[in-house]
């Protein structure tokens, strides 16, 4: 028999998020263009891979291009648990993207 009150539902949320599960959405065989404002899909994932539904998590993105030129970049808090990281190259060739999630 149950306690008075029971069974009842209770609501797990994820933990905070890690950078071990956060998970990035890019197509590599999607190109990016000289001079067009592009973005990359940022999911923040809590240890266990369940994504957080809230924002505010310290977001940092590096892009560096031909010859170590770096790019500018904005992280854009999507208030959902997502963040765009949005940049506009201007020379053509490979970028490297660095993105962490910082204090953790």
């Amino acid at each position: 028999e149950y306690g008075k009150g029971s069974p009842f539902n209770v609501e797990v949320m994820p933990s905070k998020a890690n950078p071990n599960t956060t998970e990035t959405f890019y197509d590599p065989k999607r190109n990016s263009y000289a001079g067009v404002e592009d973005s990359i899909l940022v999911q923040a994932r809590d240890r266990f891979g369940n994504s957080l539904k809230k924002g505010g998590d310290p977001i940092d993105a590096k892009l560096t291009g031909p010859q170590g030129v770096k790019v500018n970049t904005t992280v854009k808090d999507n208030e959902d648990g997502t963040y765009s990281v949005i940049f506009e190259p201007t020379l053509a060739g490979k970028h490297k993207l660095d993105i962490k999630l910082r204090n953790n």
